[in-house]
This record gives C-alpha cells, sequence and structure tokens, in this order.
C-alpha cells in the first residue's frame, strides 16, 4: 500500500500495461508438460542471452540445452545456491560444471539457499514455482507464467538478477582442480 513495489510495475502514460503473458501449468498424469516444452524451446533459440536463478538444476535436458546455447555464443549466468539443502541436485549440478565453464557458462553461488525460480531466454522470462529438476519438470504439479516482452526482461535483469549476482560469487569446478 505505500507504493514501494510500484517500480516494479511500470504503466506507459498511467494507463494499463499490456504484456503478453502465458500461464504454463504441468498436469503429469495427463502428459502434460508445457513448462519444460516452452523452456526447452526457449533455450533451443536462444541467441542474445540466458539467466537463470533456480535452487534444483539438474535436468539433463535443460543443462544440454544451455550448454549448447553457451557454445553458439549466447552468455550464459546460472545463480544457485551456495548452501544447497538438500545436497543432491546441487551435486548433480556439480558434475555438469567443468562442460559449462569450458563453453562459457557463468556460475554464480548465492550465499543463502537462493530459492527463485527465474529463467530469461532473451525477451523471454519465465517466473514460477518450478525447478529445473525431473520432479518438478516431469513430476509434480507446477506453475509458471511465460511474459514475452522486453521491458519484462530488462527489468527482471535490473531488479532480480543483477542484485543476486552482485551478492553471489563465482563458482569453480573443483572436480578440474582435484585432477590437476
Amino acid at each position: 500500500d505505500d507504493g514501494a513495489l510500484d517500480h516494479l510495475f511500470p504503466t506507459p502514460d498511467g494507463g494499463p500495461l499490456a504484456v503478453r503473458t502465458i500461464i504454463l501449468d504441468n498436469v503429469p498424469g495427463e502428459g502434460h508438460h508445457p513448462i519444460s516444452d516452452a523452456m526447452e524451446q526457449a533455450l533451443d533459440e536462444a541467441a542474445e542471452r540466458i539467466d537463470i536463478v533456480n535452487p534444483y538444476l539438474s535436468n539433463r535436458a535443460i543443462l544440454e540445452r544451455i550448454l549448447a546455447a553457451a557454445q553458439r555464443g549466447v552468455p550464459v549466468r546460472i545463480v544457485v545456491p551456495g548452501k544447497p539443502t538438500p545436497p543432491y541436485p546441487a551435486a548433480a549440478l556439480r558434475h555438469h560444471y567443468g562442460r559449462l565453464m569450458a563453453a562459457g557458462v557463468e556460475i554464480l553461488l548465492h550465499p543463502q539457499m537462493a530459492h527463485a525460480k527465474v529463467l530469461r531466454i532473451d525477451h523471454r522470462v519465465f517466473i514460477g514455482g518450478c525447478n529445473l529438476d525431473d520432479l518438478s519438470l516431469f513430476r509434480n504439479n507446477e506453475l509458471d507464467l511465460l511474459f514475452e516482452d522486453d521491458g519484462v526482461a530488462a527489468m527482471v535483469e535490473r531488479e532480480i538478477f543483477e542484485p543476486l549476482i552482485a551478492m553471489s560469487v563465482p563458482a569453480t569446478d573443483d572436480a578440474t582442480s582435484r585432477e590437476r
């Protein structure tokens, strides 16, 4: 009520803001997975920028698409918890650190349990409750919103990713360090 969040909901000339928004609702019992389908398509088409904050990033198809985008030259930043709970999904992601980092993916460790689920892929922004693991993508009922708008993408960059990145530290490829 105090207007503190007004800057997050800009309106042109004081009128209503019109942004293309799609509700994505996974219904796993029916084999309906629009969240993973839309994310995979967006990653396959990415050309400008991929920013991800998600506490559980372990789905192989998503990771392979992130890797492919980075290999195409798309800048990729991933913010994950520096102190994950539970640690198993983080271990699955760490398994891929070497390949991802070799392709130029910037993996950043948030000092807390960064629990947001936000993906910015070019002009597309996914926000919701879906983790990037098999459980959320294929077995749980999940709901995400997909915004397709340059202004929303810029706002998410400024209001979500810049602060998260500023407080995070770069990950290291521990597996490579142990092999030396």
